[in-house]
């Protein structure tokens, strides 16, 4: 009988072992997936601020070839998109900064008048008016 009750005990005793086992197996798992996701946030963060550097040399990128382009002009039959005054050229209304065709000569630009816009890209220049007169307006410059 005493034999019998102490492998009774042994046996409850691997139970309770395999139930920690088990337990710790969990906790490593859990542990393992909070390092995954962490890597995947850290990989995520990773990614936002290559993008946020991309983003940034694009801007810096546009800046100089806008201060290029207005310093030393632009070379015959070249045309470039910068933001100036519109003058109501293309339908854009007067006394808002618009990015236009320009051609730029001794410091001076000029929009260039001779572009065909269609019905779609005339209806997407409009949308990007009304989201720059809003614009002006929300922050009291019109």
């Amino acid at each position: 009988v005493s034999t019998q009750s102490t492998w009774k005990a042994v046996v409850s005793t691997q139970s309770t072992w395999e139930a920690v086992v088990s337990t710790q197996s969990t906790w490593e798992a859990v542990v393992s997936t909070q390092s995954t996701w962490e890597a995947v946030v850290s990989t995520q963060s990773t990614w936002e601020a290559v993008v946020s550097t991309q983003s940034t040399w694009a801007a810096a990128n546009a800046a100089v070839n806008c201060v290029r382009d207005w310093h030393f002009g632009t070379r015959p039959g070249q045309t470039v998109a910068m933001a100036v005054y519109s003058d109501g050229s293309y339908g854009i209304a007067k006394g808002i900064f618009y990015s236009f065709p320009v051609t730029i000569k001794d410091g001076q630009w000029s929009i260039v008048q001779d572009y065909k816009i269609n019905d779609e890209t005339t209806a997407l220049m409009k949308a990007s008016e009304e989201e720059l007169i809003t614009e002006a307006k929300t922050v009291g410059l019109v």
